[in-house]
Formats: C-alpha cells, sequence, structure tokens
C-alpha cells in the first residue's frame, strides 16, 4: 500500500462523475484517455497502467570505447578472432582481457576488437562450420595488409600479414598477424634520433646495429627480427638479401624473364642473361620491370599467345623506349620498332636518347663530343669507344671483336645486310619518310610552325627516331612528314621563307573576317574538313579534330544512343559522357585540359625553379620516397606542381639533388656523395657530406641525407664569429 501514494482518479470524458481508473505514485490521468492500459502519465521511476510498477534504474556503464564502440555489462565475446592465434598457439594478447575487472567491455563495430575496440583488424580468409559460423580464419591486425603470393585462398598457410609501420606516430607492429605492439623503438644514435626498427615484447635496441635481423636483444622466450615470435617458432630465414628496385621482391631461385626473352631472339638483352646470384637469389618484379634487380623498365608492344593463351611471340622496348609501329599491322613482329630517343635510366635526364639496339636495350658506354663543344653528338655502346675528328655516326665508333654497327649495338655477324653489297655494313638513314619527304640524321626542327600562342603542338613533341627525322617538302610536317598544314597569311623572314600569320593543320583551311591578314589573332581554322593523311587512313576521322590550329585529334568519338554516326568527340584524353548529347557539356576532359572538346590547356602559374616545368597535378616523388625526406608531403600548390630536372627535386625545383651510384642513397641541399665501404652483402654503401651543404634559405643542414635546417647555432665561448 506505500506505493499508492498522490493517487489522481480518472473519469469519463462524458461524465466527470463516472470514475474509470486512477493513477498512483504523483501520475496524471492523460486528458481523455477511455483505455486503462494507457491512461496515465507516470513520474520518473514508475511505469504501468496505473504507474504502480517502479522502474528497475540501469546500472551505469563507464567504460570509454573507441572506433564507435557501445559500453556493455558483462564479458567480450572475440569469437573467430580469439582462434585466430598466433604462429605458436597463444591467444592475440590483446584479446586476452574480456572485461575491464568491473564487469564492462565494449560491444565493437565490425572491423574492430579489443576490450575498448582499440584494435583494428582485416579477414583474409574465412572457413565456415557446419552451424554457418567461421570455424578457422586467418585475420591481419592493426593495420596489417593480407597478402598471398601464391594464389592459393583457401590454404591457410599461404597468407601472412604485412604491417603497415609508420615511425612517425609510434604506430609499429610486428608478429605472424601484426599482433604485438613496439616495446623499443631503434634510432640512428644522431641529434634527430632518426627511427630505423622497433623491438616488441621487451626486447631492446642493440646499438650500432642498422639491420633489423640484427637489431634486437631478445627477452627470455621470444625470438625473430623484431622478438615478435616465441622461441622455436620463427620461420626458417631464407636469408634473401638483394636490394630490389622499383618495389622487386627479393625470392631463390632463378628469374623467369618470360616473353622478354622470346621478343628478341636474333638479338642479345644483356641484363636479362643473368638469372640469380651466386646465393641463388632474384628478384621478383612488377608488371613494366625487369633484371635481376628490377632496375630495367620495359613494354611490350605485342605479344601473340597459343591456343592455351601462352604467349609465344611478341615485341618489346626497354629503358622507356617507345613502340612504334608504322606499317599498321600490329601483328607483324618484324612490323616493329623501338624508338630510343627518349629512354633513358629509371626516368633520369642525363643519359636521355643514350641507348641503342632493337630494343633499346644497349646503354651508351662512350659519349662522343665535338672538340671543343660540350654538347655531345654521338655515342657507343657495349664498350665501343669514339675515334677522334669522326662527326658521322656510321664510323663514329671502334667497336670490339664481338660487336659492330654504327654505336656497336649489333654482335658481329649480324649488322644488316643492304640490297647492292654482300658485305655487312651499317644502315644509313632508313627512316620511312611519306609525302616527298627525306630521312636526314639528327633531330627536326618543328619551332617555325609551333604558334606561340598554344601549347607545344603533340605530334612536334617527337623530334627524332634512332636520331633521325624526316626532311618535309612544304605543306607537310611531323617526324614522318604525315600531318599537313596550311600557313595563313604572309609574313617572309629575313630568308624569304612565309612563316605566316597563322597557321591551319591536317587539311583545315584559313579564315579570316575581318580582312585584317596581318593580325595573328584575326585569323582561325575551319576544322570540318580537318582529317589526317588520307593515303593512310582513308580519311576515317574526317572533322574529328579541335584546337584553334585544329591540331588535337580526337581521342573518344561519342555516339548518339542506338546510332551509328558520332554526334561529337573528345580530345586530350578527354571521354564521352553517357547520355550527354550536347557538346558544350559532352566531354569529362583528362587534369589541365577543358573547353566542348577539351582542348584548351589550363594556365598553370606555380613559379618553378632551376629549369623546371609548371604541371597540373600532385608531384610523384616516388623515385625518392624510400628515403624518408620531409619535403615529400608537399605534393601540390592549388593542384600544381613543378616538373624538375634529375639534379633538382621538391614541389618548386628549388631543392639540388645528388644520387649516389644509381640511386642506392641520395644527398640534398648541395651535399656531396661520401663512399663508405660495402655492407655485409656486398652493397655498396654512401653518406652525405653536409659541410658546405645550405638549404634554400641559406641555412646549414644536416641528418643522414643533409635533409633538416639547422635551429639554433653554437658559438665559441672566446670569439663569438666561431
Amino acid at each position: 500500500c506505500e506505493y499508492h501514494a498522490d493517487v489522481d482518479e480518472c473519469t469519463a470524458p462524458d461524465d466527470p462523475t463516472k470514475r474509470i481508473g486512477f493513477c498512483a505514485n504523483a501520475g496524471t490521468c492523460k486528458e481523455g484517455a477511455t483505455d486503462d492500459t494507457d491512461m496515465c502519465e507516470c513520474q520518473d521511476g514508475w511505469n504501468g497502467p496505473s504507474c504502480l510498477t517502479k522502474t528497475e534504474k540501469d546500472e551505469e556503464c563507464n567504460l570509454s570505447c573507441s572506433n564507435g564502440g557501445t559500453c556493455k555489462k558483462g564479458s567480450a565475446d572475440y569469437g573467430i578472432l580469439s582462434k585466430s592465434a598466433t604462429v605458436d598457439g597463444a591467444i592475440i594478447p590483446f584479446l586476452e582481457q574480456t572485461n575491464d575487472g568491473n564487469g564492462e567491455y565494449c560491444e565493437c563495430p565490425e572491423g574492430y576488437s579489443g576490450l575498448t575496440c582499440q584494435f583494428s583488424y582485416q579477414p583474409c580468409w574465412e572457413k565456415p562450420g557446419e552451424d554457418g559460423k567461421w570455424a578457422d580464419a586467418m585475420i591481419c591486425f592493426n593495420g596489417g595488409q593480407c597478402v598471398n603470393d601464391s594464389g592459393d585462398v583457401e590454404n591457410l598457410d599461404a597468407w601472412k600479414c604485412e604491417c603497415k609501420n609508420w615511425a612517425a606516430n609510434h604506430s609499429l607492429w610486428a608478429g605472424h598477424q601484426c599482433e604485438f605492439h613496439a616495446t623499443d623503438i631503434c634510432d640512428l644514435g644522431d641529434a634527430f634520433k632518426t627511427p630505423v626498427g622497433f623491438c616488441t615484447n621487451d626486447g631492446s635496441c642493440v646499438d650500432g646495429k642498422l639491420k633489423q635481423k640484427d637489431m634486437c636483444e631478445c627477452s627470455g622466450g621470444w625470438e625473430g627480427h623484431h622478438c615478435e615470435f616465441a622461441a622455436g617458432t620463427a620461420p626458417v630465414e631464407d636469408d634473401c638479401n638483394l636490394q630490389c628496385f622499383n618495389d622487386g621482391v627479393c625470392k631463390k631461385g632463378t628469374a623467369d624473364y618470360g616473353i622478354l626473352t622470346s621478343t628478341s631472339p636474333n638479338d642479345v638483352i644483356p641484363f636479362l642473361e643473368m638469372t640469380h646470384t651466386a646465393k641463388g637469389d632474384f628478384c621478383q618484379c612488377k608488371e613494366g620491370w625487369t633484371g635481376i634487380l628490377c632496375e630495367f623498365k620495359y613494354e611490350i608492344c605485342w605479344e601473340k599467345p597459343d591456343d592455351d593463351g601462352v604467349t609465344q611471340d611478341g615485341f618489346a622496348c626497354f629503358h622507356g623506349s617507345e613502340c612504334v609501329n608504322e606499317s599498321r599491322n600490329a601483328d607483324d613482329t618484324s612490323a616493329w620498332s623501338c624508338d630510343c630517343s627518349k629512354a633513358a635510366v629509371d626516368g633520369s635526364n642525363y643519359d636521355v636518347g643514350m641507348f641503342a639496339g632493337e630494343h633499346c636495350q644497349h646503354m651508351a658506354t662512350d659519349a662522343c663530343v665535338k672538340e671543343g663543344k660540350d654538347d655531345w653528338i654521338g655515342f657507343c655502346v657495349n664498350g665501343g669507344t669514339c675515334k677522334d675528328g669522326e662527326t658521322d655516326q656510321s664510323s663514329m665508333c671502334k667497336c670490339s671483336s664481338k660487336w659492330d654497327g654504327p654505336h656497336c649495338e649489333y654482335a658481329a655477324g649480324s649488322v644488316p645486310v643492304t640490297d647492292d653489297k654482300s658485305e655487312l655494313t651499317p644502315p644509313i638513314c632508313e627512316l620511312e619518310c611519306i609525302n616527298g619527304g627525306v630521312c636526314k640524321k639528327g633531330a627536326a626542327d618543328f619551332s617555325f610552325l609551333q604558334p606561340e600562342d598554344e601549347p607545344p603542338i603533340p605530334f612536334f613533341m617527337r623530334t627524332r627516331s634512332h636520331s633521325k627525322h624526316c626532311d618535309c617538302p612544304e605543306g607537310w610536317t611531323g617526324l614522318y612528314c604525315q600531318h599537313k598544314y596550311e600557313v595563313c597569311g604572309e609574313n617572309p623572314d629575313d630568308n624569304g621563307v612565309n612563316e605566316g600569320a597563322s597557321v591551319c593543320f591536317h587539311g583545315s583551311t584559313c579564315v579570316n573576317e575581318s580582312g585584317n591578314a596581318d593580325d595573328p589573332s584575326a585569323w582561325s581554322c575551319d576544322c570540318s574538313r580537318a582529317e589526317s593523311d588520307a593515303s593512310l587512313l582513308d580519311g576515317y576521322d574526317r572533322g574529328l579534330f579541335a584546337g584553334k590550329h585544329c591540331q588535337y585529334i580526337a581521342s573518344d568519338v561519342c555516339h548518339g544512343v542506338g546510332k551509328e554516326e558520332w554526334i561529337g568527340f573528345c580530345a586530350n584524353d578527354g571521354i564521352c559522357q553517357s547520355g550527354v548529347t550536347d557538346q558544350s557539356t559532352m566531354c569529362q576532359c583528362a587534369p589541365g585540359w577543358t573547353g566542348p572538346h577539351c582542348e584548351i590547356k589550363f594556365d598553370c602559374d606555380l613559379p618553378c625553379k632551376n629549369g623546371g616545368q609548371c604541371r597540373k597535378g600532385v608531384k610523384d616523388y616516388s623515385d625518392i620516397m624510400k628515403f624518408d625526406l620531409p619535403f615529400v608531403d608537399e605534393i601540390n600548390s592549388n593542384f600544381e606542381h613543378c616538373l624538375c630536372h634529375s639534379d633538382f627535386t621538391g614541389l618548386d625545383c628549388s631543392i639540388e639533388l645528388e644520387r649516389c651510384h644509381d640511386s642506392e642513397h641520395v644527398c640534398i641541399h648541395g651535399s656531396t656523395c661520401d663512399y663508405i665501404g660495402k655492407s655485409e652483402s656486398g652493397h655498396r654503401q654512401y653518406g652525405c657530406n653536409c659541410e658546405n651543404a645550405r638549404n634554400s634559405d641559406g641555412a646549414m643542414v644536416a641528418g643522414e641525407h643533409c635533409q633538416h635546417a639547422a635551429t639554433e647555432w653554437c658559438f665559441h665561448d672566446e670569439d663569438p664569429l666561431k
């Protein structure tokens, strides 16, 4: 009866004298209510039809949860995660605690686990049991990435975790499933405490050790490079220590270069002759790279699979050279060749064009210069040497007995034979020029046709093939004289050659509606009749050109729904947007381009230093990213960056860069490479001499790469100037 105090009697809405119910414990009747199950507005702590039931107050749950977890009473059930044990069968350490001692835990969203949901995880493979729940699984924790090189996804033993470690925030993990956190971080011993490795499970760093495998002294019961394995469970070391480039992975066995060896059965590819080291190591390369260390770039121009889909024939170009097929018969191996004019080692600029051979596989071993000049006029490969006074590449090189040819690029006895001679002679000038063009040595000069108000004409970017070009008659231009042009207006130069006020390409016609023939801005080009050389393409692309000078050919042709006829087009790698019929909005342009056909180049305003060129987009530091330099986080300014020469780097090319022996080490800010000896595996090791180096602000620098600017200067007590 103690719960019936403060009663409010409820009456019928149409008869105030008729009692139909009551609300106890200070509850109040709802106006107009007649349903005795929903008649009362109860006070806090009470509920039920007449407020007679005391509410049980929820116990507070005070555990702080991360990553969207919810505090709960009881103990956590980690399910399959607890079955995903360490390599020695022990429970994952942070899954041993199921509550905080006060009977609380956090219920976690998918992808997170642990008492407070503080640990991330990624399932690699799951084996369902008969009840539909997981019976077994492979899990990677703490940002570890699932890796399976075998391709057998159903094999639990084929999976492993690649731990992603970031020293900047000390998120360092190791173990079969990235389950052990760093307990000691090892550094270079310098003033900046530069991290070079870490130990787990109370292992301690050994001073002076720079290789992770020698870096940790493990406490009792633990072993491994990071002390991440229980004693006796560490995987057997395969001792594969090759330094692989371009994301290659060191492996035991013999490299299989596959199609690359069959693309050149009659030509020597020197860097494919070595398939493993004396210790049986090689680097397994990503697509586009080859060689024992994955240091050589390649492109497959064409490949021919057999009935089983296995490639049996093909053609490849190396060192960044370009695939060329002027016959347009892509299935004919003999129709393919490589343009070596842009070939270089790993994107550098100092050796551009200094490669020879059918596949541009031979790098220059001697550069020939004209007396009193710095620029090279030719080069020799395969140990050939330049002859003094020679200026003609066909007779410039003195080759060893094993090699022959203009650059010593052919194996002895394999130089092409001319039609009128039985003896082996080097080729002279064999480019197939069209429209009356004549093959010439050297690079073409297109400058007199390059409009000053436009970005470089695309087909003017390629000025030579194997150090040759075609000298074209008036009205034709391009490397092979394949592009037609018309000069608009009269503007003779000092030699009487008409340079005109403007120019129209590809058969487009000059238009001037103002009548002022001397004003370049008054001229335009009618692209409606523009087409590629009709003798090559039979006019299939007529009208598919854009730009002020009709210089850009369509990269995508837009068709109406259900129609074969084209209704518009996009240039410069722009693509058609499905369902759009208005040319003004039809194209989705590539970065740096705009306009109805993507024919207008954006302005690029970032000031570049040391000969750098402004580009739209983000900076690519992939060639030096492994050195962890501080400025590599600066990837754009208003979505612009500078493309630098090989001796400079940074967003605006303001940072001087020296590469030490094939980029095994780099030094910046004017510092120089110092050879410090060979490593245990025989690799050359380098440091940087920072003594005379200064950054762009003139400050002294220090560090492994001289990357850190001085923040404080120390002075001699007796002489403040020292």
